[in-house]
């Protein structure tokens, strides 16, 4: 996986490389391409491009994925969109 993710947002290259990711309706839901939510379904405005593309905290939501087994409670406590609730749910399922 290549991570562009250290690209600023405001630099000339980063708006470029970000510029397709606008044309898409915010309020699509969007298979994930890669990562541990491959194939789920996200909504592009739930949060950032990062979470539908499987390149959102790469490293620490593979390391959670490995973590959870079914029977496991798990207590989201963050306030963003509900990534790790999605990935939570998803792996009770196996």
């Amino acid at each position: 996986m290549i991570d562009y993710s250290h690209v600023p947002q405001s630099s000339l290259l980063g708006r470029a490389m970000r510029l397709p990711l606008r044309l898409i309706p915010r309020h699509w839901a969007v298979p994930v391409i890669q990562g541990p939510l491959k194939n789920m379904r996200w909504i592009v405005e739930a949060g950032t491009h990062g979470c539908w593309l499987g390149t959102y905290e790469w490293e620490k939501a593979q390391r959670f994925a490995q973590e959870i087994r079914p029977g496991m409670v798990v207590f989201d406590i963050g306030a963003h969109a509900g990534f790790y609730s999605l990935l939570a749910s998803s792996r009770m399922m196996l």
